[in-house]
């Protein structure tokens, strides 16, 4: 009985449908080098305690450190953080072990409600930086 109350006041009773897809709360930083990708690439993201080091090399393959997505294309690298959303996000790339970026990341976060309204709120923002 108490399962059924439970599935009541969760997702679709009492005017409340809800999707159950997974959507974290997410930090996206597009990097852009118009001369294109070579060589092994390390990002490193820093903020609110936490370290997240994602990198990539020329075969194309890319991980992050706490499972986060890396998606490569001839002249951009996307890192798609998930639940990190600091406020201030200290990014560094380096190159072939050389360092060639470093800065200080100050997202402007959106807010929605992709699994429905009322079935809790995610927060989410992109930051575009360019060598």
């Amino acid at each position: 009985m108490a399962l059924f109350i439970l599935n009541l006041l969760g997702c679709g009773a009492l005017g409340v449908n809800c999707n159950m897809m997974y959507a974290p709360d997410m930090l996206t930083i597009e990097i852009t080098d118009e001369a294109g990708w070579s060589g092994d690439v390390v990002a490193t993201v820093t903020g609110d305690g936490a370290t997240i080091d994602c990198s990539f090399s020329d075969d194309g393959f890319g991980n992050c450190s706490d499972g986060s997505n890396v998606f490569v294309t001839e002249d951009q690298m996307t890192l798609m953080l998930w639940e990190f959303t600091p406020d201030v996000a200290d990014f560094s790339l380096s190159i072939d072990g050389v360092d060639v970026f470093a800065e200080a990341l100050e997202p402007v976060y959106d807010e929605d409600e992709p699994n429905g309204q009322g079935c809790g709120v995610r927060s989410y923002a992109t930051v575009q930086v360019s060598l």
